[in-house]
């Protein structure tokens, strides 16, 4: 009972730190508590390192302090910060039968999430491995050191060593709350990332589809197996589905900053983006399409001005992942990677592959055991919306998902390793990552097929 009450304890820290840095906008509280905790577990695993940088251990006490110091300081000085528009403002008005259902369906998914991953073991190699070994590494240590890495007695030889710490200092807190190894509570954590990542989705599509369209568009994301596996049936979902809630959370803050021009938009945007790129190395390729997408729109929109987003938001990706870049340069390096093969001549080759790499990924996206027919429905929105491209949020949308296949396309067809091998264990993974994009994609598009008039809105 004690270790649940600490890891409550440490959740209603994350939310905090979430809350502090939200309080910029006037948002409903469902809206603002989903915000809330990936920003804030970001930010608080990103506090974790940098105190181990200085040479700081970790203790609850010690990483909280900053954050109730500056939440009691705020209550006193400017309570408003805090302040929520209402709980809920989008429900208001009576659900038909088929919005009941779908929302009855979502509930379930999220309950089912909390409640089966927490009661399911760990198990997968990148899991023990990459993940959850390493969190107990820092949790004993109280530290992360330099030493562990090209440590074989640790890693086991894996040369995951460079991957970004979110995840296993995700890990780690949760010991920390718990006040021991326990690999199941931990693993809630992952499970309440994917019912934020289910709320910002439905947030993001209001502002395109009808209620109505919305939900249907909701259920049937969170009812794919790929996701379902993800979110909780088979409790792998320890890294690409928080990155997946990362680019929808600075996806919207690009439309968001398409619309409004506000420069609170382009940081906020860019701090979900740095923070995607504390996840996984995948983030830090978003990272940079989606920071590039931005400087151009600040350009669009203010000629004259647009450099002080564009310094506020280099100056937040250089401030939160640049600490860890250089400390990743300074580990040994790897070996081998799916990169290192890169030259002139392997450029050249790699289009003789592309065949080869199409033929193989897509019976992957049109195999409805996994998608459904997301992947049919994706397609026919982009013949359908031809003329949307004119859109500067479609565009954008299709810039950040074709990005992100773009590269990892390229990887294939660069790459030294099995070609094959590489495909069948990493692309499904891109997947997960640009699935909530796709459904936001498909709400713009179709949004007038929902109802005869679509009034965008917020949870």
């Amino acid at each position: 009972m004690t270790g649940v009450i600490g890891l409550i304890t440490v959740i209603l820290l994350v939310l905090l730190a979430g809350f502090i840095v939200t309080g910029f906008y006037r948002l409903t509280l469902i809206v603002r508590l989903a915000l809330s905790y990936p920003l804030g577990l970001g930010l608080v695993t990103l506090q974790m390192f940098f105190y181990s940088l200085v040479g700081l251990h970790f203790a609850i006490a010690l990483v909280a302090a900053p954050w109730v110091v500056t939440g009691v300081v705020l209550v006193v000085l400017k309570p408003v910060w805090f302040s929520v528009d209402g709980f809920c403002k989008d429900f208001k008005t009576r659900l038909n039968p088929l919005e009941v259902a779908c929302l009855a369906l979502l509930i379930f998914q999220a309950v089912f999430a909390l409640v089966n991953s927490t009661a399911m073991p760990i198990k997968g190699y990148d899991t023990w491995v990459i993940w959850f070994m390493k969190g107990k590494v820092f949790y004993y240590d109280k530290i992360v050191s330099p030493a562990f890495f090209p440590n074989d007695v640790y890693s086991n030889g894996n040369l995951s060593y460079d991957y970004p710490l979110s995840v296993p200092l995700t890990v780690a807190l949760g010991y920390l709350g718990i006040g021991g190894v326990d690999d199941q509570l931990a693993k809630l954590f992952f499970s309440l990332y994917f019912v934020s990542l289910l709320i910002m989705l439905y947030n993001c599509m209001r502002r395109y589809a009808s209620r109505e369209g919305s939900l249907i568009l909701l259920a049937f994301f969170a009812t794919l197996p790929r996701v379902m596996q993800q979110g909780g049936l088979d409790g792998v979902g320890y890294a690409d589905l928080p990155l997946a809630g990362y680019f929808i959370c600075a996806t919207g803050f690009i439309l968001s900053y398409i619309r409004s021009g506000a420069i609170k938009d382009f940081i906020f945007a860019s701090l979900f983006l740095a923070l995607g790129a504390w996840v996984k190395n995948e983030g830090i390729v978003f990272m940079a399409t989606g920071f590039i997408m931005l400087t151009a729109i600040a350009v669009y929109k203010d000629r004259s001005g647009y450099y002080k987003p564009v310094l506020w938001g280099a100056f937040i990706m250089a401030a939160l992942i640049g600490p860890w870049l250089i400390f990743r340069a300074q580990l040994p390096p790897v070996t081998e990677t799916m990169t290192s093969g890169l030259s002139f001549s392997s450029l050249i080759a790699g289009f003789g592959k592309l065949p080869f790499i199409i033929k193989r990924i897509l019976p992957k996206l049109f195999t409805a055991d996994k998608y459904h027919i997301t992947w049919a429905l994706y397609s026919a929105t982009l013949l359908y919306s031809i003329g949307r491209f004119k859109r500067l949020d479609f565009i954008c949308l299709s810039v950040l998902i074709f990005a992100q296949m773009g590269v990892y396309i390229f990887v294939y067809m660069i790459t030294t390793m099995d070609m094959q091998s590489q495909i069948d264990t990493s692309f499904d993974r891109l997947t997960i990552h640009i699935l909530p994009l796709v459904f936001l994609c498909v709400a713009l598009a179709w949004a007038k097929w929902f109802e005869k008039t679509s009034v965008p809105a917020s949870l």
